[in-house]
This record gives structure tokens, C-alpha cells and sequence, in this order.
């Protein structure tokens, strides 16, 4: 379903990590953009994120996602360590042998000052 998506006419913004399973789509990329935040601030977000999807009850203890919420943080945590599976050096590994341009965004910086960087790299489509 995703390359049918993809195949579709007009350009189109993929997140996430698609390290693996996403390599068959690796020729259809103009840039890969990879959003690089400290540890703290990153797992601030997460856990926004995932007050928001559940709400803060439920993740807060005794809370019916409490558990999961706990083990994805912590999950998460492991990512700068390389003890989880999808990993920050796995991932450099994967930007490095990309055939296309990567941008780092490594600044904590507003939403639209970032799409100002991204547009600013994208070729004009003809």
C-alpha cells in the first residue's frame, strides 16, 4: 500500500525510520531529513506525544497504559546507547550509504525555521 501511495503523482513527506524495511524505497527519495535533539528534550517530547494519544491518566501510574508507557520510555532512553534494536549508530550507518542528499537538523529550533532549511534543499520539480 505504501508504494502504491508513494507511486501516486505530487510530492509526499514520509516519518519515521524505514531502516530494512523501507530500503525498496530508498530510489524514490530526494532528501532524507534527520532531525538530530538532545536526549532530555527528546524524550519530552515523546512523553507529550504520548500523553496526548492516551491522555495523562492513563499513563500516569496505576494509569491503564502505564506500563507500556513506562517500557516505550525507557525503550526510547536506549536509543543514544545502541542497546535497542532500532538505534542512533544504526541509523547513521543506514544515512551514510543513502545515494541522496541527507539534511542533520541538529538545532531546537521553531517548526518553521526547519521547512525553511528542508524547502530551501528541495529541487524544483520539473
Amino acid at each position: 500500500m505504501l508504494g502504491e501511495a508513494l507511486a501516486r503523482p505530487g510530492g509526499w513527506v514520509l516519518s519515521g525510520s524505514l531502516c530494512g524495511w523501507g530500503d525498496i524505497f530508498i530510489p524514490l527519495f530526494d532528501l532524507v531529513v534527520f532531525i538530530v535533539l538532545p536526549p532530555d528534550i527528546r524524550l519530552a517530547r515523546l512523553a507529550l506525544r504520548e500523553a496526548g494519544r492516551y491522555g495523562a491518566g492513563a499513563i500516569a501510574p496505576g494509569g491503564a497504559h502505564h506500563a507500556r508507557y513506562e517500557a516505550f520510555m525507557a525503550w526510547a532512553a536506549a536509543y543514544e546507547t545502541g542497546s535497542v534494536e532500532r538505534n542512533r549508530a544504526m541509523h547513521e550507518q543506514w544515512l551514510a550509504a543513502l545515494p541522496c542528499p541527507v539534511l542533520r537538523l541538529t538545532t531546537v529550533a521553531p517548526v518553521a525555521e526547519h521547512l525553511e532549511h528542508v524547502l530551501g534543499r528541495l529541487s524544483p520539480r520539473a
